[in-house]
Protein backbone atom coordinates (compact mmCIF):
# COMPACT_ATOMS: atom_id res chain seq x y z
CA UNK A 1 0.00 0.00 0.00
CA UNK A 2 1.40 3.49 -0.83
CA UNK A 3 1.41 6.43 1.21
CA UNK A 4 -1.03 8.68 -0.75
CA UNK A 5 -3.61 5.73 -0.45
CA UNK A 6 -2.74 5.25 3.87
CA UNK A 7 -3.33 8.43 4.29
CA UNK A 8 -6.61 8.65 2.22
CA UNK A 9 -7.60 5.35 4.10
CA UNK A 10 -6.43 7.51 7.80
CA UNK A 11 -8.59 10.46 6.57
CA UNK A 12 -12.10 8.22 5.52
CA UNK A 13 -11.69 6.82 8.90
CA UNK A 14 -11.59 10.35 10.92
CA UNK A 15 -14.24 11.03 9.20
CA UNK A 16 -15.91 8.28 10.02
CA UNK A 17 -14.92 8.51 13.58
CA UNK A 18 -16.03 12.09 13.61
CA UNK A 19 -19.77 10.95 11.69
CA UNK A 20 -19.68 8.50 14.74
CA UNK A 21 -19.47 10.66 17.40
CA UNK A 22 -21.81 13.45 16.03
CA UNK A 23 -24.61 10.22 15.85
CA UNK A 24 -24.23 9.39 19.66
CA UNK A 25 -24.52 12.74 20.81
CA UNK A 26 -27.53 13.43 18.91
CA UNK A 27 -28.81 10.20 20.12
CA UNK A 28 -28.18 11.46 23.61
CA UNK A 29 -29.80 14.19 23.13
CA UNK A 30 -33.15 12.47 21.96
CA UNK A 31 -32.87 10.29 24.64
CA UNK A 32 -32.88 12.99 27.04
CA UNK A 33 -35.92 14.46 25.27
CA UNK A 34 -37.91 11.67 25.74
CA UNK A 35 -37.09 11.24 28.81
CA UNK A 36 -38.24 14.87 29.62
CA UNK A 37 -41.52 14.07 28.01
CA UNK A 38 -42.22 10.86 30.12
CA UNK A 39 -41.73 12.93 33.07
CA UNK A 40 -43.68 15.62 31.97
CA UNK A 41 -46.29 12.96 30.92
CA UNK A 42 -46.77 11.56 34.06
CA UNK A 43 -46.65 15.09 35.99
CA UNK A 44 -49.90 15.68 34.34
CA UNK A 45 -51.44 13.20 35.63
CA UNK A 46 -50.51 13.54 39.32
CA UNK A 47 -52.54 15.97 41.77
CA UNK A 48 -49.74 15.74 44.68
CA UNK A 49 -45.90 16.47 43.34
CA UNK A 50 -43.23 15.31 45.47
CA UNK A 51 -40.60 17.60 45.69
CA UNK A 52 -38.85 16.13 42.34
CA UNK A 53 -41.62 16.83 40.99
CA UNK A 54 -42.44 20.14 41.47
CA UNK A 55 -39.10 21.09 40.37
CA UNK A 56 -39.73 19.81 36.97
CA UNK A 57 -43.07 21.28 36.97
CA UNK A 58 -42.11 24.76 37.99
CA UNK A 59 -38.42 25.21 36.49
CA UNK A 60 -37.42 25.62 40.09
CA UNK A 61 -34.31 24.21 41.64
CA UNK A 62 -34.62 21.72 44.30
CA UNK A 63 -32.56 23.46 46.74
CA UNK A 64 -34.63 27.28 45.90
CA UNK A 65 -37.67 25.35 46.58
CA UNK A 66 -36.83 23.82 50.15
CA UNK A 67 -36.04 27.64 50.95
CA UNK A 68 -39.38 28.54 50.06
CA UNK A 69 -40.57 25.92 52.24
CA UNK A 70 -38.60 26.77 55.03
CA UNK A 71 -39.27 30.19 54.63
CA UNK A 72 -43.47 28.75 54.44
CA UNK A 73 -43.39 31.48 51.01
CA UNK A 74 -44.77 28.68 49.25
CA UNK A 75 -47.80 26.48 49.81
CA UNK A 76 -46.76 22.85 50.68
CA UNK A 77 -47.64 19.61 52.93
CA UNK A 78 -45.86 17.09 54.55
CA UNK A 79 -46.49 13.77 54.82
CA UNK A 80 -48.29 11.49 57.80
CA UNK A 81 -44.24 11.34 59.53
CA UNK A 82 -43.14 14.77 58.66
CA UNK A 83 -40.14 13.21 56.20
CA UNK A 84 -41.71 14.17 53.13
CA UNK A 85 -42.80 17.44 51.82
CA UNK A 86 -45.50 17.79 48.53
CA UNK A 87 -47.25 20.15 46.37
CA UNK A 88 -50.53 20.22 45.12
CA UNK A 89 -50.31 20.34 42.10
CA UNK A 90 -53.38 23.42 41.85
CA UNK A 91 -51.94 25.33 44.45
CA UNK A 92 -48.41 25.34 42.89
CA UNK A 93 -49.99 26.46 39.88
CA UNK A 94 -51.94 29.88 41.70
CA UNK A 95 -48.52 30.46 43.85
CA UNK A 96 -46.83 30.95 40.13
CA UNK A 97 -49.51 33.24 38.64
CA UNK A 98 -50.02 35.03 41.91
CA UNK A 99 -48.04 38.33 41.29
CA UNK A 100 -49.47 39.33 37.70
CA UNK A 101 -48.15 42.28 36.12
CA UNK A 102 -51.03 43.75 34.01
CA UNK A 103 -50.00 44.53 29.81
CA UNK A 104 -49.23 48.42 28.73
CA UNK A 105 -52.91 48.11 26.60
CA UNK A 106 -54.90 47.22 30.10
CA UNK A 107 -52.69 49.98 32.45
Amino acid sequence: MNTEKMKQEVAQTDAKIELLKLLSRKSESIDERLERIEQLTLLSAKDALTMDDAAAYTGLSKSYLYRLVCKKRIPYHKSAGGKQTYFAKKELCNWLLKHRVSSIEEA
